[in-house]
């Protein structure tokens, strides 16, 4: 919904390297029927650093989630979430050049 919208950024790089990107993964409020409506929205959060200290120096990045399902059925709202975290990932840098 809006809030989760809002919260929205795109990837940056500090000077030090660290990378910041917030995402949001959603289909937006769907219609189940007449009476009915679902919204199931989650934001990701992307936290990198670069990593000069491994024998293959890289971008090591952590992600954790905000889960928020909200749905109406006539007059009742239900609503329900999670949040978690997945293991981190590592890219490789590109060569200098």
């Amino acid at each position: 919904m809006e809030r989760d919208r809002k919260q929205v950024s795109a990837l940056t790089v500090g000077p030090d390297g660290e990378r910041r990107e917030v995402s949001l993964s959603t289909k937006g409020i769907e219609r189940l029927d007449p009476q009915a409506a679902r919204y199931d929205g989650t934001l990701w959060y992307h936290h990198g650093r670069p990593r000069p200290d491994l024998p293959q120096p890289g971008i090591e990045t952590s992600h954790s989630f905000e889960q928020r399902r909200r749905q109406c059925d006539g007059a009742v709202m239900t609503t329900s979430g999670a949040q978690g975290f997945t293991q981190p990932t590592f890219e490789t840098e590109p060569p200098v050049q």
